[in-house]
């Protein structure tokens, strides 16, 4: 390239205006001023662009002669003839001695260049010299053995074979000094320059065992790490047959790096650093097929504790993937980062955030095997340790909620009892709102559990703002009978909650009859079907232990203390008998008008008692 360099100027600035080498100034006298451009990009029949000679990218060869940048710039592609559409050693080689010889010649007969390396004397030693007597340019001392190999590499064996390049490059590190060897690396040797000849001779398994010599197997972090990348490095380039083995060497570096990384952090308290970077470490090896390394990161994140949710999404982040290819194990770290949260919080008393925390390991086993472009196919969330847990708590709201209203109904009660039911009732519908507002509702929100905690919360909201026709609504939505997903009766209230809706509708229906008493007006809170809902739960209370509702674990809420089952059956059947009056009058104003859409449902007394 400097030569090239040298000798445009020189064809330009000869001084006298002649070149130095006869038969081309007669014919450059010939050519028109738009061949201009090719006397400069020639020298003594050497194109610059010569050097292209060693590429193997043909697509110069269709570029457009008349293209509109050619001609603004005022030049051609007349030499694109020169790259050949195969590599030929033969024509390259040619060129390159008739470049060096033309060169030499120009060095010792041209006036202008030797008056330029006079004024410039390191031009000999540093351009001219290395360019054409290489082996003896070598400064002792100054000059390193990559940079004498890449200088003989250009300038005295340009089509070397790669595999002799081993060999010159062991030849100038003897002479620089080093005591590599060709077969072994004995006590002194530099373990760079060994591993560098190793790579260049292919031998990939000698390399990965002097790294793992000297380094590689210390346990140190950095250098395991660099070992297992340059192991997937080899794999991945087919240097490396993981089928001619008999046993994984991949799996076993980064395994071995992870530990590695792990325990380095670790030394330093900083734990959840180490747990990240072995993570990200191991992503690309995360897959169900890898079991090793799969059940390795499980382990290590079930054992661990975030300290912040930032954490804990960013590990989301990274092994979500392998939850989508199918991976249990992966799926039971994802819920295990999430539940840690959830019970941090939920030792702070931060019941929103917990439930937020308990949505996002549900979310995690929605995608169990799912890939990302099926958002409308999920799995079957209700195995979740999350979704599990989410419902557990939902009930046991519940029934935090339901005993801090029926404390509210007693007559003792006092201020402390109004203030405690009213923060229970304003964290359950905070609670609520959490829940309503995921955008993974419509997973959650049709199981019993989940739905029960919402009506509960719906009646204690209702009792607060003295709303008790929205409240017996929701008191028969817990306890009326539906049909489940598959296929089975239920209720949403278990029998141990019977009690406490009962007390509830209780002082409900005493509400109401004082308000008809004093107003005279047949409002009611229950209808017909509330009613008859109302009497079975009431029966299936008192017959407990016929009915085998209880087991010996379950925990029974009885009715409250100044309410009897005889206060309770006459409560029903004053009810009853409100709910039929008032579907009397409205059947009486369905007759009067007949044109009105709405009919009302009858129900007569031998229907009911059915």
């Amino acid at each position: 390239g400097v030569g090239v360099g040298v000798g445009r100027d020189f064809d330009n600035n000869n001084g006298d205006g002649h070149n130095s080498d006869d038969g081309h100034d007669d014919d450059d006298d010939d050519d028109s001023d738009g061949d201009n451009s090719m006397k400069e990009e020639w020298w003594n029949g050497i194109s610059a662009s010569a050097h292209k000679l060693w590429d193997t990218d043909t697509s110069l060869t269709n570029t457009n002669t008349n293209s509109t940048s050619a001609r603004t710039q005022g030049k051609t592609n007349q030499h694109h003839h020169d790259v050949p559409s195969e590599f030929n050693i033969y024509a390259v080689m040619n060129f390159y001695n008739s470049w060096k010889m033309l060169l030499s010649q120009s060095l010792r007969s041209n006036p202008a260049l030797r008056n330029l390396t006079r004024r410039i004397p390191n031009l000999q030693s540093c351009v001219w010299d290395v360019i054409l007597d290489t082996d003896n340019s070598y400064l002792d001392g100054e000059d390193s053995w990559v940079e004498r190999l890449l200088a003989e590499l250009i300038y005295v064996r340009p089509n070397i074979k790669k595999e002799d390049v081993a060999v010159r490059a062991m030849v100038h590190m003897r002479d620089c000094g080093s005591a590599v060897q060709a077969q072994v690396a004995s006590a002194g040797v530099d373990i760079q320059q060994h591993i560098t000849l190793e790579v260049m001779r292919g031998n990939a398994g000698a390399v990965i065992e002097a790294l793992h010599n000297f380094g590689g197997g210390s346990g140190a972090a950095l250098p395991a790490t660099m070992t297992a990348l340059l192991c997937g490095l080899l794999v991945e380039n087919g240097q490396i047959q993981l089928a001619d083995l008999s046993y994984d060497i991949l799996t076993e570096k980064f395994l071995s790096a992870s530990s590695a990384i792990i325990a380095s952090f670790a030394m330093q308290h900083n734990n959840n650093v180490g747990i990240d970077l072995s993570t990200k470490l191991l992503q690309p090896y995360i897959t169900p097929e890898n079991m090793h390394i799969t059940a390795h990161v499980a382990d290590i994140l079930c054992q661990h504790w975030p300290q912040n949710d930032g954490e804990v999404l960013g590990l989301l982040k990274i092994i979500t993937d392998a939850v989508q290819r199918g991976s249990y194990r992966m799926l039971d770290a994802c819920e295990s980062l999430c539940f840690s949260r959830y019970l941090s919080y939920r030792r702070l008393g931060k019941v929103e955030s917990s439930i937020h925390w308990l949505l996002r390991g549900v979310e995690c086993a929605s995608k169990l095997g799912v890939d990302d472009e099926e958002d409308d196919i999920r799995s079957d969330v209700t195995r979740s340790m999350c979704y599990r847990q989410l419902t557990r708590l939902c009930v046991d709201m519940c029934s935090e909620l339901l005993q801090a209203l029926l404390k509210l109904k007693n007559s003792s009660t006092t201020k402390e009892d109004a203030s405690v039911l009213f923060n229970v009732i304003k964290q359950t519908k905070k609670a609520q709102d959490v829940i309503g507002d995921d955008e993974i509702v419509d997973l959650v929100v049709l199981d019993p559990s989940i739905s029960l905690f919402v009506h509960v919360t719906d009646i204690g909201w209702n009792i607060l703002q003295r709303n008790d026709k929205a409240a017996a609504k929701a008191i028969i939505h817990c306890l009326e009978e539906r049909r489940d997903m598959d296929g089975s009766m239920i209720t949403l209230s278990c029998p141990a909650f019977y009690g406490c809706f009962l007390s509830l509708a209780f002082d409900i229906l005493t509400a109401e009859e004082a308000t008809v008493c004093e107003t005279n007006e047949a409002s009611v809170s229950f209808d017909v079907n509330g009613m008859q809902v109302l009497f079975c739960c009431l029966d299936c209370y008192c017959n407990a232990e016929k009915y085998g509702t209880f087991s010996n674990t379950t925990t029974r809420n009885l009715l409250c203390n100044e309410i009897t089952v005889e206060n309770m059956r006459v409560a029903l059947g004053k009810g009853l008998m409100r709910a039929f009056m008032a579907q009397n009058a409205q059947i009486g104003k369905v007759k009067l008008n007949p044109t009105s859409t709405k009919q009302a449902s009858v129900v007569n007394i031998d229907q009911f008692l059915e």
